[in-house]
């Protein structure tokens, strides 16, 4: 009897926690991503290591004035590779009224340079894009989305994006960063449209760079790998998507340390604001954005480095970026994209950055434009061919620029 009696105890209080969590709906886990080849004529050496397909406009080098580079301003190359290929797991279920999502991406840029490019025999050094979760749920009228996990940087505008571009990095003066972070956004609806309120955490780390009055930071700690850095970045963003517009506005605050050889830290409080918008008008959409960063450049593609340790304290760097662009669907099949950015930043007494021995030297403006038609067939083939121009200036005397003539084609699973 008393066996009896546990075992019918025990279905009741399976039966009634059963009823209480929503049975899950069927995972479902798909497969994407694309292959590509690209092919790229570049009119002079850049310094971009493994990324020297798709350089950034700080890769470009001086072919003018004291910091002249010879070597590579001297002589062309032309490229071709695949590592942009990537891959991505998407997972999918709903529990109840929650609908949730997870989201794997990996492409071919993992390891050092020597690791992972086509010349090695059976190169296989695969690197981590995104990693996340999502759980969006209703609520009081609202859609409220949990998500953890690496992703674009909440401060990035990723819904609000410059147009296509065949080369990986893009125009200067974009924002550009993945980061770990856990992201809770509100979405409340006015008719066909959303506002969107999102706020963040995520991760913080800093990359000091030398100048004359730069002093070394510990042995041994890397605060480029979040190592001293006590405090993570908090991001906040208003975002409104509708069909006449899109657009948001943003913030991120935190703080950048360093530590002294004897042990002592010190910090600044660093932060970036942002405005971005995409306007259709039909076939055609225009595309704005602008930055003004102070000490957190890593959220820009670390085009310039974040700050100065000067011993005593930790010096940011600030720069100003912003771009536009636009793109036009000539065809169902075609379209073309044109778009100019730029990024340019502040010298500083204070850190001695853009002063001293450095000013022929030291990157003050970067530049860039792309131009490009993209052409799509056979439903999963796309086909494009660009050209770009970079172009850089020293704080003083030197600058350089680099021309580059793309062609590429993706397969699309």
């Amino acid at each position: 009897m008393r066996i009896r009696g546990a075992v019918a105890g025990g279905a009741l209080v399976s039966f009634l926690l059963g009823s209480l969590v929503p049975a899950a709906a069927e995972l479902k886990v798909t497969l994407g991503g694309y292959i590509k080849l690209d092919a790229a004529y570049q009119d002079s050496i850049n310094t971009a290591g493994k990324f020297r397909v798709h350089p950034d406009p700080g890769s470009v080098v001086f072919d003018e004035g004291p910091g002249r580079d010879s070597a590579r301003a001297r002589n062309d190359q032309f490229l071709i590779e695949t590592r942009q290929s990537r891959f991505h797991f998407t997972a999918t279920d709903e529990v109840g009224d929650v609908k949730l999502k997870g989201f794997f991406q990996f492409d071919l840029f993992g390891g050092n340079d020597d690791e992972s490019n086509s010349l090695v025999s059976s190169s296989h050094q695969v690197r981590l894009r995104h990693a996340w979760a999502s759980g969006e749920f209703p609520f009081a009228g609202a859609t409220v989305t949990l998500m953890v996990g690496q992703n674009w940087s909440t401060f990035m505008n990723s819904d609000i994006a410059p147009p296509d571009t065949i080369d990986f990095n893009g125009p200067a003066g974009q924002l550009f960063s993945r980061q770990p972070q856990a992201r809770l956004t509100v979405g409340l609806p006015f008719g066909k449209n959303v506002l969107n309120l999102i706020g963040a955490v995520q991760a913080q780390s800093v990359n000091f760079t030398t100048t004359d009055v730069a002093v070394a930071t510990a042995p041994g700690i890397s605060a480029a790998r979040q190592e001293g850095q006590n405090v993570p970045a908090f991001v906040g963003k208003v975002q409104w998507l509708s069909n006449f517009a899109n657009a948001e506005v943003g913030g991120i605050w935190t703080q950048a340390k360093g530590i002294a050889p004897g042990g002592d830290r010190r910090s600044a409080s660093v932060w970036g604001v942002q405005g971005s918008v995409n306007i259709p008008l039909g076939p055609l959409t225009i595309h704005l954005h602008g930055d003004r960063l102070d000490g957190i450049s890593r959220e820009a593609n670390g085009d310039f480095p974040d700050a100065v340790f000067t011993g005593q304290d930790v010096a940011p760097v600030r720069s100003t970026g912003a771009y536009a662009g636009v793109s036009y669907r000539l065809t169902p099949a075609v379209t073309f994209n044109g778009v100019y950015g730029i990024r340019w930043a502040d010298d500083s007494g204070f850190s001695g950055f853009g002063r001293g021995t450095e000013t022929a030297t030291r990157q003050e403006t970067q530049q860039s434009i792309h131009v490009n038609l993209l052409y799509k067939f056979w439903q999963r083939f796309q086909w494009g061919v660009e050209y770009e121009r970079q172009w850089v200036e020293a704080f003083r005397a030197s600058e350089g620029s680099h021309n580059i003539y793309r062609v590429a084609f993706w397969y699309f699973f």
